[in-house]
């Protein structure tokens, strides 16, 4: 009987808390957002402990069924999980999505870049071979002139 009754008084105190604060209480809303998650966990680990328990609530001498309290002690548990952790998370997922994206975005366009910093890095690397080309050409005939004079022609 404790754990339950534990339970639907801190949930009571957690909704009456939460509809305050929908009314202009920035600072109690902050809190609610912050600290939400942490009794939605007490609150889950409450309803373990009645439902192993078997403990059920009696409301003014009205007992209710032990299936209808456990099942809406777990729908709220259910709404605050997701209120609290689920949707946030969701959100954080669909920001790192489009963050993903936009990185992705941006390495393919400087694959595109290095490609083309390639393609003209190979087309200067063709002229530096004709380059060398030339060189080795003038080299060569450099070469047969100092032969040609070093056999006894003198220069002019």
């Amino acid at each position: 009987m404790y754990f339950l009754m534990l339970f639907w008084s801190i949930a009571a105190v957690f909704i009456i808390l939460y509809l305050i604060s929908k009314f202009g209480l920035k600072k109690l809303q902050s809190a609610i957002d912050n600290y939400a998650i942490l009794v939605f966990i007490i609150l889950g680990g409450l309803l373990m402990f009645a439902v192993a328990t078997k403990d059920p609530i009696e409301v003014f001498g009205l007992s209710i069924p032990f299936e209808m309290q456990w099942i809406a002690s777990l729908l709220l548990a259910g709404f605050g999980a997701w209120k609290w952790y689920l949707a946030p998370l969701k959100q954080k997922v669909h920001c790192l999505d489009r963050e993903m994206g936009e990185v992705k975005t941006s390495i393919t366009a400087l694959d595109k870049s290095m490609d083309g910093i390639d393609s003209r890095v190979g087309g200067v690397e063709g002229r530096l071979t004709r380059v060398e080309l030339q060189l080795n050409d003038v080299q060569r005939n450099t070469d047969k002139i100092l032969v040609i004079l070093s056999k006894g022609h003198q220069p002019l």
